[in-house]
């Protein structure tokens, strides 16, 4: 008998954990590179299959999200440039092409 390959979502590995517990059984998929986890919780009389296959998908959902976060931080803006206005009162203000 063939033994029905599981489709990764583009990752190379794929660590499953079960945790059942009464009636439910908890799969928590964990990507080894990235050290990020997904679990879903489904019936303990789910085929096995089916719970990693939706343990994978959650995973592929939380890596993408990680990855646009990351880009999104490496494309802000640096932090506007503060000047003393009045070091005297030690008020700050905006730089603006008006002041020079």
């Amino acid at each position: 008998m063939k033994k029905q390959r599981i489709d990764l979502y583009g990752f190379r590995e794929v660590l499953f954990e079960y945790n059942p517990k009464g009636i439910y059984i908890g799969v928590c998929a964990i990507d080894p590179e990235t050290l990020l986890e997904a679990t879903i919780i489904g019936p303990r009389s789910a085929n096995l299959e089916s719970l990693k296959m939706l343990a994978i998908r959650k995973l592929r959902m939380v890596v993408d999200k990680k990855k646009s976060q990351n880009i999104k931080k490496s494309a802000q803006k640096p932090a506007k440039s503060y000047k003393l206005h009045n070091e005297s009162h030690g008020k700050q203000e905006k730089i603006s092409g008006w002041d020079l």
